[in-house]
């Protein structure tokens, strides 16, 4: 393997790039383009290190809600004082065994134990809440904040634009209150996506994340119970988030993230492909270990090399609509030539 990508450091452990796969996220240097998407990965702080050492360019934190928030007495999170003998054992320490710790902090653990990019991601449902809990996130030493912002219609007299204007609100809200780079993680299902990047960008947030996955709430069991359902993200939750990818990539300057179908080194080669800076993962290195990460990227590197390509940053943008000349006619005539060869396939399988 060559000088410049380098799949292993035998010596250490860690993944070594080269420089081959960074990148740029919300203005934060990355040394690669594979995220840890919001998981209950960082919830065990022993998982950390190990996604450091495997490569990943920044980890997002599971969720901090605001209905958690009560439970945390407000006064935990301050510094210690000046004069305090041993300062360091504050914020050195992980939280305690048998209960989570304060996702605070977690947070101040985090950020003590590794060089990677850590963003906090939040999660409110008040205007107060949103400002409030962004402050504490980000006077705490987050290097950014992902934005979860989670909206469901569900009251028929309430429209499609004011559910927007509330999300363009609370953003701007959030803004206004902090100084560190701005993610938000949208929904599919906004009246028009490009619009509302459009505004976004014009609000001052730094990227965007496609999309948010909502739990399914199913049918109850009992009277008493009611369960939730929800599928793992599949590859071909992947293929939307392509084409919203190569939609928006042209002409925003936005940072641009995927969440959802990303399981493996192909699936981070196209999203760059189509226009993506950063790629998360989470169901992936869930079920087969924050070490995951370190073969993923090694694939990368490798792919990189034997296509003589020095970055990966070489192949952000060439697959998007840029290089279609009419887009809304090669959309459609795409859409038709799916629909007759789907048509083709059924009658071969059955015909008698």
């Amino acid at each position: 393997m060559s000088d410049k990508i380098m799949a292993y450091d035998n010596g250490s452990g860690e993944f070594k790039s080269g420089g081959a796969l960074s990148t740029q996220y919300l203005g934060l240097a990355l040394k690669s383009p594979l995220v840890v998407g919001a998981s209950p990965l960082t919830r065990d702080t022993s998982f950390v290190r190990r996604l450091e050492n495997a490569g990943v360019g920044a980890i997002v934190m599971h969720s901090l809600f605001e209905e958690d928030m009560p439970r945390e007495p407000m006064d935990a999170f301050a510094p210690p004082a000046a004069h305090d003998d041993f300062p360091e054992h504050c914020w050195t320490r992980p939280p305690q065994r048998g209960h989570a710790g304060t996702y605070l902090e977690t947070l101040a653990y985090i950020k003590n134990i590794v060089a990677i990019p850590v963003i906090a991601s939040l999660n409110c449902r008040t205007p107060d809440g949103w400002v409030q809990l962004a402050r504490r996130l980000a006077d705490q030493g987050a290097d950014a904040l992902e934005l979860n912002v989670f909206l469901m219609a569900m009251d028929p007299n309430q429209t499609g634009a004011e559910m927007e204007r509330q999300l363009l609100e609370t953003t701007h809200r959030v803004r206004d209150a902090v100084t560190i780079p701005l993610a938000i993680k949208l929904n599919p299902y906004l009246s028009s996506l490009p619009n509302i990047v459009r505004q976004l960008e014009q609000i001052g947030i730094n990227g965007v994340v496609l999309f948010n996955r909502f739990f399914q709430l199913g049918p109850a069991t009992t009277i008493e119970r009611e369960m939730f359902r929800t599928s793992s993200p599949h590859r071909a939750d992947l293929a939307m988030r392509l084409d919203w990818l190569a939609v928006l990539s042209p002409w925003t300057r936005l940072s641009l993230a995927i969440t959802g179908g990303v399981h493996g080194s192909t699936d981070v080669v196209r999203a760059i492909m189509a226009g993506a800076d950063v790629a998360q993962m989470t169901t992936s290195l869930l079920e087969n270990g924050p070490d995951y990460a370190q073969p993923v990227l090694a694939e990368i590197a490798l792919w990189l090399q034997n296509h003589n390509i020095g970055s990966i940053n070489e192949l952000r943008d060439v697959a998007n609509m840029a290089t279609v000349a009419k887009p809304q006619e090669t959309v459609r005539s795409e859409y038709r030539d799916a629909i007759a060869a789907s048509a083709m396939r059924f009658t071969a399988e059955h015909r008698y």
